[in-house]
């Protein structure tokens, strides 16, 4: 079929694992006038996933000097009209360059520079949640030996649980759950090793001097965990879908399902509202011990599981690009089709 419209858009991070359910969704296109002609960059030239794209290249780290200059060079080439971001990494760097990017008639799908710094730090996230009245967990920011030892004890340790992690990472990077529980003969022959779980002892061991990192401890949530899809626009909420993480690996659901989770979702529209956000992003909670969902974090980007959306009727990504192209969003909060299972699987790419 003859598309009376080719729209070329980047996809950065073409070699993460959401990639190939980015361009599922984008695959996925109501109008039978529009086409996408995939540009994937990434900073790896020999990601497997590379052969999906129409084309590829390869790009310097985001915090290199040349790493705008490559992707404008890309944009005037191609004429590329979306930038479409999926690695944390990289957004406080093109947040501050949309007004460049837009100069060359390209929109990248991100929200303002300020917003994402703050949004990336997760003691911001969860103080300005309290200030709002909704619930958070309790968590406490420390940058010493002592304050992590303090802290855990007061949330219950050794007989609880306790986690802690940074307040600005990606990817699940530095956390740690504190615990003393040992471990059973099955999960030591049966189960993959739990490199997550520590003694506090082993884990301050890692640091040299009393003064640490800045870290946060926080109580242990022991119930269902939720990733949360969203989109928006102008701190309006148009889709909203939570799912479970059943199972995880590498920070990656691999097994989950729709779910109609009210009380999530009403604190995702106050958060949007509160944030004024816009595009696509998602947000992680877990439920605690009273079965009341407490937030995790922000992502402001594309989520590697969002793709479920193309098939739930909540595909928050390709309505993020089209918002931003000027078409209307026509899937809707009401028709999201709840209670869908989704499975991940390993896939790959023989040349």
């Amino acid at each position: 079929m003859v598309r009376d419209r080719v729209v070329p858009i980047i996809i950065t991070g073409a070699g993460a694992p959401g990639a190939h359910g980015t361009l599922t969704a984008l695959g996925r296109v109501e109008c039978d006038d529009i086409y996408f002609e995939t540009i994937g960059v990434d900073i790896n030239e020999e990601c497997a996933t590379r052969v999906l794209f129409d084309r590829f290249y390869k790009v310097p780290q985001p915090d290199t000097i040349d790493y705008i200059a490559v992707l404008e060079s890309i944009v005037a080439r191609h004429k590329v009209e979306i930038i479409l971001p999926q690695c944390t990494g990289e957004l406080q760097r093109l947040a501050r360059q949309k007004e460049g990017f837009l100069k060359l008639g390209c929109k990248v799908i991100v929200n303002d520079f300020p917003l994402v710094q703050r949004l990336n730090d997760k003691m911001f996230l969860m103080e300005t949640m309290a200030g709002e009245g909704l619930p958070v967990p309790r968590v406490k920011l420390v940058e010493t030996r002592h304050g992590v030892v303090e802290a855990a004890y007061k949330m219950g340790y050794p007989h609880n649980k306790v986690v802690v992690k940074p307040p600005m990472s990606r990817g699940g990077r530095g956390f740690r759950v504190l615990s003393t529980t040992p471990l059973s003969s099955k999960e030591v022959l049966e189960e993959k090793p739990k490199v997550a779980e520590m003694k506090i002892e082993a884990f301050l061991d890692i640091y040299d001097s009393s003064h640490i990192p800045p870290l946060l401890v926080c109580e242990y949530l022991p119930g269902t965990e939720y990733t949360v899809d969203c989109l928006a626009k102008n701190g309006k909420p148009i889709l909203i879908m939570p799912r479970t993480r059943e199972k995880i690996r590498s920070g990656i659901s691999f097994v989950g399902k729709t779910i109609n989770q009210a009380e999530i979702i009403d604190q995702c529209k106050a958060l949007i509202k509160v944030f004024n956000l816009s595009h696509c992003f998602g947000f992680q909670f877990k439920k605690n011990w009273n079965d009341i969902p407490l937030i995790l974090e922000c992502n402001l980007r594309v989520q590697g599981t969002m793709f479920v959306g193309a098939f739930t009727n909540a595909n928050v990504i390709l309505g993020a690009v089209k918002l931003a192209l000027g078409y209307k969003q026509s899937e809707r909060q009401e028709d999201i089709l709840w209670g869908k299972r989704f499975g991940r699987y390993w896939g790959g790419i023989v040349e």
